[in-house]
């Protein structure tokens, strides 16, 4: 059902919302609330302001002076790889956890689904932060190097711990879990830096966000900031795991 619902997002059919009525996506109200300014409008005078889908409204391309990159040659600053929400950072991170009982740990084999490269990561940092529908909805490398792995995992959607109780936020409360579970993208980046060595960004979708797409492939270099993908419509998350002792300090906002 939801990549029916994805398809028909991505269809010039959908673009029927955006329309500047008073309940339109490109209303003035709706504008101020997603900061339309600061994004690429593909044709003012066009319908729909060039936007070919709902989707491509979506994840629509900011500019690039709304997102400048902090110290793009300095390999030992790491940026954030979206513009989300802090959710949480654990350290010591086990090879294997309970995640179903009591509290949400994170779980090396089963976020990776069993993925040899998880014992590179065991005793490390997890950085998790997530987006909502005002973000923009695209991620990037929060490093530079290769692109060593890349691995899509089909998995579950809606899904939320029942030990969180009741969650009016679209599943926000349950993201550790849910890094575990749902549908999810992991792309392994091995740094240009031996310090860093290899780090891991889990792009996982929340709610009805089933679709992720991924823009790198295998062995393809990247710079700091360069683009890795996309979340289609609705809530997201995304985790970055760090080898042992890699991480000294987090800036947080």
């Amino acid at each position: 059902i939801l990549k029916a619902w994805c398809i028909y997002l991505d269809s010039p059919q959908s673009t029927s919302v955006l329309h500047t009525n008073e309940n339109g996506w490109l209303s003035p109200s709706s504008c101020a609330r997603h900061n339309l300014d600061e994004y690429l409008i593909p044709d003012l005078s066009a319908p729909h302001l060039g936007f070919e889908s709902f989707n491509a409204f979506f994840h629509r391309q900011i500019k690039s002076e709304y997102r400048p990159i902090d110290e793009p040659e300095n390999p030992r600053v790491v940026v954030s790889p979206n513009d989300g929400t802090l959710y949480k950072v654990a350290q010591d991170i086990k090879r294997t956890d309970r995640f179903w009982i009591k509290s949400q740990p994170y779980s090396l084999e089963h976020m990776l689904a069993g993925d040899p490269l998880a014992q590179r990561f065991q005793g490390g940092t997890v950085f998790q932060s997530f987006l909502d529908g005002r973000n923009y909805h695209r991620f990037w490398s929060p490093i530079a190097g290769t692109i060593r792995k890349i691995e899509a995992i089909e998995g579950l959607m809606f899904s939320n711990t029942e030990s969180m109780g009741e969650d009016l936020t679209a599943g926000t409360y349950s993201q550790a879990y849910m890094a575990c579970v749902n549908t999810r993208s992991l792309v392994f980046i091995e740094s240009d830096d031996p310090a860093i060595g290899m780090i891991c960004l889990i792009a996982v979708g929340i709610s009805e966000v089933s679709s992720i797409s991924l823009l790198p492939q295998v062995g393809q270099t990247v710079k700091k900031g360069d683009e890795i993908g996309r979340f289609s419509y609705g809530g997201s998350s995304t985790c970055l795991l760090f080898e042992p002792g890699v991480i000294r300090e987090f800036t947080i906002d």
